[in-house]
């Protein structure tokens, strides 16, 4: 099975697009977001608080990750990928509209969200963490491409069964968002095309 080639300006391009479906979203009324499309579906908000939760766990990971890597000369373009990351990466994102491969979540990263009780101020909080973490995604592109990023991995959210390089684990965060914003948006009837 061939390795993913990760390319940093890909990358970025699809924070941006991440960036662009979390706007439409936003303008949706909680009354929306909160609304389950079937009993065992999640609404749009919790899969919206899944990516936040599935992010948080890696960001420090990828800051100490960079903080170990030397720099490199001249900018990393793209990383190839290993083996494992390789495999996670090309069954995660959604293709042609359809989420592929669905699994189970694992019981930390269910949302568990009182959406009955949820107010409109404070959708807003939300937004913003999910908004945070591409601004950071970007910022450890931008940093990774300065490196020898395959120097160092690191255990991923399930534990050292896979591990990652900085690159691979922003293409791996944003395979799972790009899944959940799918998610999110069908459960909102908002489909891309």
């Amino acid at each position: 099975m061939g390795r993913v080639n990760i390319s940093a300006e890909n990358q970025i391009e699809r924070l941006n697009l991440l960036e662009a479906r979390m706007k439409k979203m936003e303008q949706k009324s909680l009354q929306e977001l909160i609304k389950r499309p079937g009993e065992k579906s999640w609404s749009a908000l919790e899969a919206i608080e899944h990516m936040n939760m599935g992010y948080i766990v890696y960001e420090p990971k990828i800051e100490t990750a960079l903080k170990q890597l030397s720099t490199s000369d001249p900018l990393t373009e793209s990383v190839r990928s290993t083996a494992i990351p390789s495999f996670l990466i090309k069954r995660f994102p959604p293709q042609k509209g359809k989420i592929r491969f669905k699994m189970k979540t694992m019981r930390s990263f269910q949302p568990v969200l009182e959406i009955n009780t949820i107010r409109e101020t404070e959708l807003a909080d939300y937004f913003e963490r999910f908004y945070r973490s591409l601004d950071k995604l970007k910022e450890f592109i931008l940093a990774y491409r300065q490196t020898k990023v395959e120097k160092v991995r690191f255990n991923s959210a399930i534990g050292a069964i896979v591990k990652f390089n900085v690159a691979e684990a922003v293409e791996f965060i944003l395979c799972h968002n790009e899944r959940h914003c799918l998610q999110a948006e069908k459960a909102l009837n908002i489909l891309e095309g």
